[in-house]
């Protein structure tokens, strides 16, 4: 986990590695093979809890393997999973699906699909009520009284903002967790080669982009990882999907949000970070992964300065089918900036056309 601090904010944040490929399975687990790799989950997530970065499974990770025997054994770890430290048991436990046979992995698919249900989810940032947050400002001045007095009342008050601080990063530290878990789960839904589980990919990819979380990039990724595996009418069927979504989205910009990174703030409420994104062409750019192995044709992706041209210019639009608030000054103003701006686009000779239609109208 990151902190960045600035003038009364912090960024925290949390990343995973979605690209990791364990190694060619060496070991497949046998019952006490599984009990001892479940022994080193459990001490692994005593580190987690404590924030630890040491990873005592990194190893294990790369050649642990399950079998058909495996599953019940998985089945029955898996199934009691309760309280904070979970998310992260369930994400390592499921790993070595990675490594192991079609066949396991299709039999282990109602326990991976069960957990991804219940436990890939992300949590909200707490609130806290106003009269909290303002104990959290700093005094204009420093209290008064005596020197041990003015020594206790600030250890108090960093105190307080040390406890909010915590309860909020303790959220981050879940959500990345929980983005794991959801990560190796999506690829283990693509790699059981099944055309219901393909659906539920794509149409979870749909969800997360329509509810505007940046989490759809990671089911694009695995979708990228798992697409030279596929047959070429699976692989048809995926592109054909994505395709539809893509051009629906082309040109349309999204502010989504990010559940593993927040602006952390001393004395207000915090807020997940959100940044502006581009799903349509995030989305046509992996149907370009899928054409050859679909034998369909790759897509000629419009450039940047095109899809920001477009886009800018239907925020204007809906700006001015909305009315209030929004002057045809205003809007004329921003016509003439994406004429500026992207001078060669179509969104600019589009923006031209309304620019006149405006200004005719004054």
């Amino acid at each position: 986990m990151k902190l960045r601090i600035l003038t009364g904010v912090m960024i925290l944040s949390g990343s995973v590695c979605l690209g990791q490929q364990f190694g060619s399975p060496t070991t497949a687990l046998d019952k006490a093979g599984f009990e001892e790799f479940l022994g080193k989950v459990q001490a692994a997530a005593e580190l987690w809890a404590k924030d630890d970065p040491n990873d005592p499974l990194a190893e294990a990770h790369k050649t642990a393997a399950y079998t058909s025997q495996s599953v019940p054994l998985l089945k029955a770890a898996s199934g009691g999973l309760r309280g904070d430290a979970a998310v992260f048991v369930a994400a390592k436990l499921v790993a070595p699906l990675l490594n192991s046979d079609s066949g396991t992995i299709t039999e282990a698919l109602p326990i991976v699909k069960s957990l991804h249900t219940r436990l890939a989810r992300y949590r909200d940032l707490p609130k806290f009520p106003a009269g909290m947050l303002r104990t959290l400002k700093l005094p204009d001045k420093p209290p008064g009284g005596s020197a041990e007095g003015s020594l206790r009342a600030m250890a108090t008050f960093s105190e307080r903002r040390n406890k909010k601080i915590e309860a909020e990063a303790k959220v981050i530290h879940h959500n990345v967790q929980a983005l794991e878990l959801e990560q190796v789960c999506i690829r283990l839904l693509l790699k059981a080669n099944q055309p219901n589980e393909d659906l539920r990919v794509v149409e979870h990819l749909a969800k997360l982009e329509k509810e505007g979380q940046s989490t759809y990039q990671n089911v694009l990724d695995a979708i990228k990882l798992e697409a030279p595996t596929m047959s070429a009418d699976r692989a048809g069927k995926m592109y054909d999907f994505l395709l539809a979504l893509g051009k629906r989205l082309e040109m349309t910009d999204s502010n989504c949000m990010d559940p593993t990174n927040a602006v952390i703030l001393t004395d207000q409420n915090s807020r997940f970070f959100h940044g502006p994104r581009f799903p349509g062409m995030d989305i046509l750019a992996v149907v370009n992964v899928l054409a050859p192995v679909a034998h369909k044709p790759t897509i000629t992706l419009p450039t940047m300065e095109e899809v920001l041209a477009t886009s800018s210019l239907n925020h204007i639009k809906a700006r001015l089918a909305h009315g209030r608030g929004y002057s045809r000054a205003a809007a004329r103003r921003d016509l003439q900036d994406i004429i500026t701006r992207y001078p060669k686009t179509n969104g600019a000779k589009q923006a031209r056309a309304l620019l006149e239609e405006l200004t005719r109208r004054r």
